[in-house]
């Protein structure tokens, strides 16, 4: 199992290393505190930053007309590091990283704010079949490995919360999909930010579109969110829904997701794969 790590980078770090939790806060800390001359070089020279990030495009631009050596790679870092430094909010984005990593590095962050993204492990889990990652036959494994990590993290994001309401929130993908701009004033509200005009505008046109055109790399690109996020109750075999529901129980149980008795009521959208969590406070 590989973890993906993307924001600043995008990085593919070793089996060898994703159970290895003195590498994976070395790695963390280094983007929190602007160490890019000590980040990995693939991170770096990643399309990434052309197109996706506008923090990160004049060091791309530096960049990418340069021969392919380390020294003229290193000559266009300091306008990164720079941008970086005076920054007032740095944003940043990890995909699959243990949350046992972040709050490690917590203490020496005091103003570190965490959203814990989350959703259903049955469309998790189809997703990754879908890109490749296993094949169907997989599903109920892997179902006990990823809920298994998943109840751990969210232990711990839990627990951040309880000391610190400030320090972490748990936003779950349906909320997001189904109503995106009103998730996105509670995630502005909880980093005490501002809503503006344009954002509100940004979020109708990438989220409201009728039918599906295409899914990005990283995120949603023309698409309609609501649809998109129960692709799963149409694609993925009733056996494995059910492998899935038995290997989840805990996580259910914490998020409100439901189980379906029948393929039936599964495939039926009119039907509803969740419920409102009891404890409100720890979610956006």
């Amino acid at each position: 199992m590989h973890i993906y790590v993307q924001y600043l980078r995008f990085r593919l770090l070793s089996p060898q290393s994703i159970d290895d939790k003195a590498i994976l806060t070395e790695e963390l800390h280094k983007w929190l505190s602007c160490r890019f001359n000590d980040l990995d070089i693939y991170s770096l020279v990643d399309g990434f930053h052309h197109h996706f990030s506008s923090s990160m495009r004049k060091f791309a631009k530096c960049w990418m007309p340069k021969p392919r050596v380390i020294k003229s790679l290193y000559q266009c870092l300091p306008v990164a590091i720079e941008s970086c430094k005076n920054a007032r909010m740095r944003l940043y984005k990890f995909i699959r990283l243990p949350f046992d990593v972040i709050e490690s590095v917590a203490k020496h962050y005091p103003n570190l704010q965490v959203i814990h993204l989350l959703r259903d492990p049955r469309a998790m889990l189809r997703s990754q079949v879908k890109v490749g990652k296993f094949n169907w036959t997989d599903v109920p494994a892997k179902a006990r490995e990823f809920c298994s990590r998943m109840s751990q993290d969210l232990v711990i994001s839990q627990s951040m919360h309880s000391v610190n309401d400030k320090s972490a929130k748990i936003l779950l993908y349906e909320n997001l999909a189904e109503n995106p701009l009103d998730t996105a004033r509670s995630m502005y509200t909880f980093i005490n930010k501002p809503m503006y005009k344009t954002l509100e505008r940004y979020i109708r046109n990438l989220t409201s579109v009728r039918d599906i055109t295409e899914v990005g790399t990283f995120g949603l690109l023309k698409v309609n969110s609501t649809k998109n996020a129960y692709t799963w109750r149409d694609e993925l075999q009733f056996e494995y829904i059910q492998a899935v529901d038995r290997a989840c129980t805990n996580v259910y149980s914490v998020l409100g997701y439901l189980t379906f008795s029948n393929e039936k009521d599964a495939r039926d959208h009119t039907l509803p794969t969740r419920v409102i969590p009891q404890s409100q406070t720890v979610f956006i």
